[in-house]
């Protein structure tokens, strides 16, 4: 089969920087297919719609996210683990032949997707982000990656973190530094910011990560994705290495289509974690995806904290300064678009409070439980303080 390069140059508008990192590079595809139709980017309806037309087949999107990856990954560093090529290769395959006798299972089915390494995944390696774990084969799915499965997703790798979960800066003894794709020299965030990384280079379509204190939303916001932390109990932490008493697990997409579509897979009750007994007839029967409305933000009102943004200045240097302009501008387009806007004034009284809050879901309260998690997870595993 003939090669042809394709030069996929990306212009990125830094979220959290006004600098440019051109992650497209040149990318060097093997399929008829990628004349014609452009995989970056593109989100799962859109993939599902060209799926179905026979423009492209999951194998082929399989094969160009790890081609993607191989390129670049080895530079910003955001999985720790990928899949096997020879399985992945044959998972794609299974899922493309059961579409063209069956149909699809759901809107993620031949969809490639990277988890957080804080879950469990059959066949990898569950690290944490420690060394101390490098070796620890998971021997089940996590409950959400189970739901995900299927749903037909692939987990083709899993993503980088602060080490056990602590942290906001992508950094593990396994899994090195994670660098921001659009400016490597700013912070992609943490602690679940290999997932966040690997969406926003192009490496899968979906992100699972992990959040209590910002671990989702704060590598979101600086990678330019969509992230949700659920409400504890819509979807099941079982099967993951303990983290607070707050952490809950959700999606990092580039939209907030794709973002719906997965909560729609991962939400629900799983009798492994009692807390999602909190879920039962909360969750809409149609999912959350009947929800989507490109006009939904007409009439919406949005709060805002004026005193982050809002700064003279004489106050901030030239990086600070771009990251204003981006969220000033932000604001704007919300104001186009219909949005109806609350400015808020944040204090040192309420600040202190926050600040209270979060020790105590990191205290010694936390600490105490945190305990009785692990004891449980590694009881899971058959692993014994020798077993370490």
């Amino acid at each position: 089969m003939n090669k042809k390069k394709v030069i996929l140059i990306r212009m990125c508008l830094v979220a959290m920087a006004g600098a440019v990192f051109a992650l497209g590079g040149c990318a060097e595809t093997q399929n008829e297919h990628f004349d014609t139709f452009d995989i970056l980017e593109k989100n799962v309806a859109e993939l599902q719609e060209a799926m179905a037309e026979g423009r492209i087949s999951s194998v082929e999107l399989v094969a160009w996210s790890l081609d993607r990856i191989q390129r670049y990954d080895y530079t910003i560093k955001a999985l720790i683990t990928l899949i096997d090529r020879r399985e992945a290769f044959d998972l794609a395959g299974q899922l493309d032949r059961e579409r063209q006798q069956s149909g699809h299972r759901s809107s993620l089915h031949g969809i490639p997707v990277i988890v957080k390494d804080s879950l469990d995944v059959t066949g990898m390696p569950t690290t944490g982000g420690t060394s101390v774990f490098i070796n620890h084969d998971s021997k089940r799915d996590a409950f959400l990656v189970h739901k995900l499965k299927e749903a037909g997703a692939i987990i083709i790798g899993k993503g980088n973190l602060d080490e056990l979960q602590i942290g906001t800066l992508g950094y593990s003894t396994a899994g090195d530094f994670t660098k921001n794709p659009y400016a490597p020299n700013f912070t992609p965030g943490g602690s679940s910011a290999g997932p966040a990384v690997g969406i926003a280079s192009g490496f899968a379509v979906i992100g699972i990560g992990a959040d209590s204190n910002g671990s989702i939303r704060i590598p979101s916001a600086n990678n330019n994705l969509c992230g949700l932390r659920p409400t504890r109990g819509l979807v099941s932490n079982h099967g993951s290495i303990p983290g607070s008493i707050a952490m809950a697990q959700g999606p990092m997409t580039r939209s907030m289509t794709d973002l719906a579509h997965t909560l729609d897979i991962i939400a629900g009750h799983d009798a492994q974690d009692p807390i999602t007994e909190r879920s039962r007839g909360r969750i809409p029967p149609e999912g959350y995806s009947a929800f989507l409305d490109k006009e939904s933000l007409n009439g919406a009102v949005i709060g805002y904290v004026s005193n982050l943004i809002e700064i003279p200045a004489d106050k901030v240097g030239e990086d600070m300064a771009q990251v204003l302009a981006v969220s000033k501008q932000v604001l704007e387009d919300l104001k186009a678009a219909g949005a109806q806007l609350v400015r808020l004034d944040v204090t040192t009284p309420e600040d202190q409070i926050l600040i209270d809050l979060i020790d105590g879901f990191n205290g010694i309260e936390s600490v105490n439980k945190a305990r009785y998690r692990w004891e449980r997870y590694l009881a899971d595993h058959q692993i014994t303080n020798r077993g370490l």
